[in-house]
């Protein structure tokens, strides 16, 4: 796995000026201690007007603020774009600078506690080792992944596309999240990452609605 992060720029997205305000003071802490980050632009931008504008408008706000504030060329650069709500109404003790940055008992390189968003950040790097410049990667901070494995440098991403990362999972799961059609049936035992055409997409399908378009590959995925 890489030691530096394989992105130009990282821009976390913030619901108002308040809780942008706490995240860049997160993120400077962060890119001064930890040295994965060392060659990596970060910054932070709000939701403009604070209105919440969705991760669709979040994404076009946060590309116009990184051409806006950097002397860039997009096609000469990769940019990761992470979303975050900025609330933690679970764990009350991070109400104020939101669960992207809980506390977790690791930590990253240069012996910096890590956090949810620290531990994204390097993961999607990892898995993104073969990005062509010009890529523009959108996640969010509300989720653990564990997608960079062993098989994750010999990923052909293909030019001019949009790619989408997917898991497999059981009907019962898929059932309340977005599903994507592949063109082929894979072995859902291997962990090989592996690039293939998306067929069809349906948002939180029933289960029969999904053994209909052929999207099950066993009962169990």
């Amino acid at each position: 796995m890489s030691t530096t992060c394989v992105f130009s720029h990282i821009i976390l997205t913030a619901p108002s000026s308040a809780i942008a305000d706490v995240y860049c003071n997160q993120l400077k802490i962060a890119k001064e201690s930890v040295p994965f980050l060392r060659n990596s632009s970060v910054s932070c931008v709000a939701d403009p007007d604070g209105f919440r504008v969705g991760s669709g408008g979040g994404t076009l706000n946060a590309l116009q603020y990184l051409l806006k504030h950097n002397d860039i060329v997009l096609l000469q650069s990769r940019v990761l774009i992470i979303h975050s709500g900025g609330e933690s109404r679970r764990a009350p003790l991070y109400s104020l600078i939101g669960k992207a940055w809980t506390t977790l008992n690791c930590c990253v390189e240069g012996g910096v506690i890590a956090s949810p968003l620290m531990l994204l950040i390097r993961e999607i790097s990892n898995f993104s080792v073969n990005i062509p410049c010009g890529s523009i990667v959108i996640g969010s901070s509300d989720v653990m992944l564990d997608i960079a494995n062993v098989h994750s440098d010999q990923l052909q991403f293909v030019p001019n596309c949009v790619h989408l990362v997917t898991v497999p999972e059981s009907p019962e799961t898929a059932k309340n999240h977005g599903v994507i059609k592949l063109s082929n049936k894979i072995d859902m035992d291997s962990d090989v990452c592996f690039v293939d055409q998306a067929m069809s997409y349906m948002q939180k399908p029933a289960i029969q609605e999904m053994d209909n378009c052929d999207a099950l590959f066993t009962r169990h995925t």
